[in-house]
């Protein structure tokens, strides 16, 4: 009876030590778990996200993980001016000004950057200035952006005005850039690491201002020059050869300004450059020309210097010129 009894008191502990520790475990079980399960699948919040911040219009929503990614290229900033980059009101942000588009009077987009003199450095403007579809004029001389230009710019139906000067810009001329764009009137790529041709279309595209000096473009000048609709040319500081060409009097309408110095050009100055009418300064110094034409109209010109020698150039034009 003894025996019995102490093999049911055995059975009775065994049976509530099992059960005491099993409640234990669950126990801890069921605080650990949720703790767990937090650290896990709860994603922590991307601060690329627009849609968890408060824009002022959809339009900036849009441009505003363009240019966090852009400020996040950016390897040198003197300034600090990317540090105003941050939050949803970006038309408050150092370089960018906001308008309303033409498309809808209502709205609020980005109309135009402007990041003059900030020497910022990035090794590529790609994405960037073709990522803001409503801007209309784009400046960012005087600063150490490299690459080349996108040709995705030319899909930015308002942009008028582009001046990338004085960079490390490199690469062929960005003539799918600007051959294709709608509206581009004013290209300033002066004083960056262009080279090759330029092809001649773009003295047959409307544009009022082209300056494309000290890069290093090697051909001889289009014969199509004159066909140029621009008020201001500069051509300087390239490897440009040939002479130039007659048809530049054709541009007697528009040309204001024109610098050909410090290039590889030879023959006359042309006489139609005497047709100028509206031209107040030509450069042409430092190159190997001879001659030249239209002498008595050129130096009527407040700031003519051809840099032509002396003698009497003779052949192909009508009349032989006397520049002494």
């Amino acid at each position: 009876m003894d025996q019995k009894h102490n093999q049911l008191l055995l059975a009775y502990y065994y049976h509530t030590a099992t059960t005491f520790f099993m409640i234990i475990i669950l126990s801890f079980l069921f605080v650990f778990i949720p703790t767990l399960n937090s650290t896990i699948i709860i994603p922590q919040p991307d601060p690329l996200i627009p849609e968890i911040l408060n824009f002022l219009d959809q339009r900036l929503a849009l441009v505003y993980p363009i240019i966090q990614t852009f400020k996040n290229t950016i390897t040198s900033d003197p300034f600090g001016v990317t540090q105003t980059w941050v939050g949803p009101n970006i038309c408050n942000y150092t370089g960018f000004y906001c308008d309303n588009p033409p498309d809808n009077l209502t709205a609020l987009t980005v109309a135009s950057i402007d990041l003059n003199g900030f020497r910022l450095a990035a090794p590529s403007l790609d994405g960037f200035i073709d990522g803001f579809p409503d801007l209309a004029l784009f400046h960012a001389n005087t600063n150490s952006f490299s690459g080349p230009i996108s040709a995705g710019i030319a899909k930015l139906q308002y942009l008028y005005e582009l001046d990338v000067s004085n960079n490390m810009l490199s690469g062929t001329f960005p003539a799918e850039a600007v051959l294709n764009s709608r509206s581009l009137t004013f290209l300033d790529i002066r004083f960056n690491l262009f080279y090759g041709s330029v092809p001649p279309g773009i003295f047959v595209k409307r544009l009022d201002v082209l300056f494309i000096n000290d890069n290093d473009f090697v051909q001889r000048l289009p014969e199509n020059l004159g066909e140029t609709s621009v008020y201001y040319l500069t051509l300087a500081n390239n490897n440009f050869t040939g002479p130039i060409p007659r048809s530049i009097g054709k541009a007697s309408e528009t040309l204001m300004e024109v610098l050909f110095l410090n290039n590889h050009l030879t023959g006359c100055v042309p006489y139609e450059i005497g047709f100028l009418t509206k031209l107040t300064v030509l450069d042409a110094g430092n190159n190997q020309l001879t001659g030249g034409g239209g002498d008595t109209q050129l130096r009527r010109k407040p700031s003519v210097r051809t840099g032509a020698g002396g003698g009497v150039c003779i052949g192909e034009y009508s009349e032989p010129v006397l520049i002494g």
